[in-house]
C-alpha cells in the first residue's frame, strides 16, 4: 500500500519527521485490514502482508489496579489509567513484528506482571494496594518501535482513621505521572530513568520491605510487597514502560498512603516511526479514551470497599494497513 495524499499541515497535532515519504500519510480511511492484539500473557507476532510499505498503529499500556481497604469500609484509590500512542511505521513486506500486550495484574506477593507492573504493598489476608499496569510494545527484531506505559495502583485505605484514598499516577507520555497521597510522592517513568521511589510513610520497618525506584520495563515496587501487614495504609505499585514508574511508600498512621507512579511510552523514530502522537492516561482513563478501537483497554481498576483489589484493565495493540 502507498499511503494516501495528505498536506504537512494536517499533522499539525503530530510530531512529523521529514520527508515523510510513503508513510505519515495514512489514513483509517485509506486501510483495508485491522488487527487487534488482546493480553494473552506472551509474546505474539504480527507479519507485514505483501504490498504493505505503511502500517497506522494504536497501542494502549495495561489501567494500574483499584486498591482495597478494611472490609465494610470506603474505599481504596483507584488504578491509574494507562497510556496510549498512535503511530505511523514504515515496513518492508515479511517484517515480522513482535507484540507484546500489557497485563492489568491482580495482587500477589514480589511479582512483575506481563509489562512489567509491579506489586503493590499488603498482605494477602489483609488490604492491599493495586498493583501497576503493565506497559505494550512492538518491536521489529531486537529493535524497539513503539512502547505505552502502564499506570500506577491505588492505594488501600485504613478507615478508622482519618487516612483517605489515593489514585495511581496515569501512564503515558514521555514522563509518567505522579500519583495521589502524603509526603515524597513517586516519579513517573522518562526517557532516560525509572521512576523514584516514593518515601516517608514507612511504620513497619522491621517487617515490611521499602518501596522501590522504577527501572527499564519494570515499575518500582510498592512498600509492603513482600506481603507484610504495613500498619495502616498500603501503597499502590508501579506502571511497567519504558521505564518504570516508582512504587509508593505508605504505613504511617494519619497519612494517606501513596499510589504508585505511570510508566512512561516510547517512540523510536530511527527505527520507522514517521508520525506519531502521545497520550497519557487522567487519573483511572486510558489515555486516547475515545477511541472506537480500544475497547475497555487500559482502564484503572475500581477502588475497593474490602480487602481486594480489582485488577486494572489489560492494554491492547491495533494494526491497521
Amino acid at each position: 500500500m502507498v499511503c494516501g495524499q495528505r498536506g504537512e499541515d494536517d499533522w499539525e497535532f503530530l510530531h512529523v519527521f521529514d520527508p515523510p515519504g510513503e508513510c505519515g500519510e495514512l489514513e483509517e480511511g485509506d486501510t483495508t485490514e485491522t488487527k487487534e492484539f488482546a493480553f494473552t500473557g506472551s509474546d505474539q507476532t504480527f507479519t507485514v502482508p505483501a504490498g504493505i510499505k505503511c502500517i497506522m498503529v494504536f497501542v494502549w499500556g495495561a489501567g494500574g489496579g483499584g486498591g482495597g481497604t478494611n472490609d465494610g469500609g470506603c474505599c481504596g484509590g483507584d488504578g491509574g489509567g494507562g497510556g496510549a500512542v498512535e503511530a505511523q511505521i514504515e515496513t518492508t513486506p515479511g517484517n515480522i513484528l513482535t507484540i507484546m500486550v500489557g497485563e492489568g495484574m491482580g495482587w500477589q506477593a514480589n511479582k512483575h506482571g506481563y509489562g512489567g507492573g509491579a506489586t503493590g504493598g499488603g498482605r494477602s489476608n489483609q488490604r492491599k494496594g493495586g498493583s501497576g499496569g503493565g506497559f505494550s510494545r512492538i518491536n521489529r527484531g531486537g529493535t524497539v518501535l513503539v512502547v505505552a506505559g502502564g499506570g500506577g495502583g491505588g492505594n488501600s485505605r485504613y478507615v478508622t482513621g482519618p487516612e483517605g484514598s489515593a489514585t495511581g499516577g496515569a501512564g503515558g507520555g514521555q514522563v509518567g505521572l505522579k500519583p495521589e497521597g502524603d509526603q515524597t510522592k513517586p516519579n513517573g517513568g522518562s526517557q532516560t530513568a525509572g521512576g523514584s521511589r516514593g518515601t516517608g510513610l514507612m511504620a513497619n520497618p522491621g517487617a515490611c520491605f521499602d518501596s522501590q525506584n522504577g527501572e527499564q520495563w519494570q515499575g518500582g515496587f510498592a512498600l509492603g510487597y513482600n506481603g507484610c501487614d504495613c500498619s495502616y495504609g498500603c501503597p499502590g505499585g508501579g506502571g511497567g514502560g519504558y521505564y518504570g514508574g516508582g512504587g509508593g511508600s505508605g504505613g504511617k498512621s494519619n497519612t494517606i498512603a501513596q499510589g504508585g507512579a505511570g510508566g512512561s511510552s516510547f517512540v523510536n523514530t530511527d527505527g520507522g516511526v514517521v508520525v506519531y502522537k502521545h497520550h497519557s492516561g487522567i487519573g483511572k482513563l486510558p489515555g486516547l479514551m475515545s477511541s472506537p478501537h480500544r475497547g475497555n483497554a487500559g482502564e484503572g481498576g475500581d477502588k475497593r470497599s474490602d480487602k481486594s483489589t480489582t485488577p486494572g484493565k489489560h492494554g491492547k495493540v491495533v494494526i491497521m494497513y
